[in-house]
Parts: structure tokens; C-alpha cells; sequence
């Protein structure tokens, strides 16, 4: 079994289905084509399927291959069953977490080739409302889907070092420079459940 894996996210202009969405263009197409398939390829896994591109690429290259897409993000699987609708039986698409394919599949999942493209997409990041951007101010919610708590949920419920812990639990921990991100100054603790962007990333200290 071929195993592609690719570190970064798609390249990509938005919106639609949660707001509006043009096509997508992903990133490494040949190289994804070339080492994901071989000659005996009949079922490939996308394990991060996205908008669609990867699994369209591979569709057209070889018209044996069957295909089951995977992502967490509905407004990605919305997208990718219209891009790839065209292929009609050859693709199926499921809503789920790469790392739970055994889950996904219940132990039956027979593939010849995986491919995870690992990273936020810039559909995700682009679309304010999501509360990715660093670049705008929006809503934080910085969830992958509509359901479970945001992120302003999770700010909003936790104190200092609860934020602290998660941020090591993360491997992600706060310097003397980021620290004041997670400070409790109650100015910024009223504005954080509306807004992200600019004003979070840089601390949102008055």
C-alpha cells in the first residue's frame, strides 16, 4: 500500500456552502499522482479529501480506481461531492477524522494507497466567520463542523493556567511574549467571545 503524505495546507480562494466557494487548486498534483498510484491501484483512501482536488487528480488518472474521501469538515465534504460527483459510484465520502479510519470503516478497510494532506486549508483560513485568520477579525469559533464547543466557549470557561495546561497539552507553549494572550485582563475577556484576528493575535491588550 502507497502511503503520500503531504505537510502543508491546499491552496485556495473561498466561499460557499457556509458562505461561497470557488475551485479550489491543490498543491502537488503530480507528485501526488505519481507516487500514490500504482498498477494494481483499485482503491485509494483520501484521508483528508478537502474540497476535492487530490481525489479528482487521481480519478482522472486512472479510471479503475475507486476512492473514499475523508474529512472532518462538512463544508468540505459538501464541496468535494459536488466536484466529484461526475464520477458517480467510483467515489464514496465520509464524514470523519483520518486518524480514526479503522473507526470510520469498522476494521474493514482494504487500500492500496492513502494520501493525508496534513495542515489547515487556506479555504478554512480565508473564511473570517471560521475564526482561523490571524488577518481578520470574526467570531472564534475555530471549529472543523458546527458541532462541539468553540473556541470562545472553551476561552470563556477557562482560567489562566486551565489555558496554560492546554496550551502544553498542545505542545504549544506560551513564551513571555505570548503570554499575554492568555492573560484574564477583563477588557479583552468581554470582547473575546465576538472577535479574533488581528486583535487576539496580538493579545488584545488596552
Amino acid at each position: 500500500m502507497n502511503v503520500f503524505a503531504l505537510s502543508h495546507g491546499s491552496a485556495a480562494n473561498d466561499q460557499q456552502v457556509r458562505m461561497s466557494a470557488p475551485r479550489h487548486v491543490p498543491v502537488m498534483v503530480d507528485e501526488v499522482v505519481q507516487y500514490l498510484l500504482h498498477d494494481n491501484s483499485r482503491l485509494v483512501v483520501d484521508g483528508t479529501v478537502g474540497f476535492g482536488g487530490h481525489a479528482e487528480a487521481v480519478l482522472i488518472a486512472r479510471p479503475t480506481v475507486a476512492l473514499i474521501g475523508v474529512d472532518r469538515d462538512p463544508v468540505a465534504i459538501a464541496a468535494a461531492q459536488e466536484r466529484l460527483s461526475l464520477f458517480g459510484d467510483r467515489v464514496r465520502l465520509v464524514q470523519g477524522v483520518y486518524s480514526d479510519l479503522d473507526a470510520v470503516f469498522a476494521g474493514s478497510l482494504r487500500a492500496d494507497g492513502v494520501l493525508l494532506d496534513l495542515g489547515i486549508s487556506s479555504v478554512q483560513i480565508d473564511v473570517r466567520e471560521r475564526g482561523f485568520s490571524y488577518a481578520h477579525s470574526g467570531p472564534l469559533d475555530m471549529r472543523m463542523g458546527d458541532a462541539g464547543e468553540t473556541a470562545a466557549d472553551l476561552i470563556a470557561r477557562s482560567d489562566l493556567d486551565t489555558l496554560t495546561a492546554t496550551c502544553r497539552v498542545l505542545r504549544r507553549l506560551p513564551s513571555p511574549q505570548e503570554r499575554p494572550i492568555l492573560t484574564t485582563n477583563p477588557s479583552w475577556r468581554a470582547r473575546r467571545r465576538r472577535r479574533v484576528g488581528v486583535e487576539a493575535a496580538s493579545g488584545g491588550m488596552e
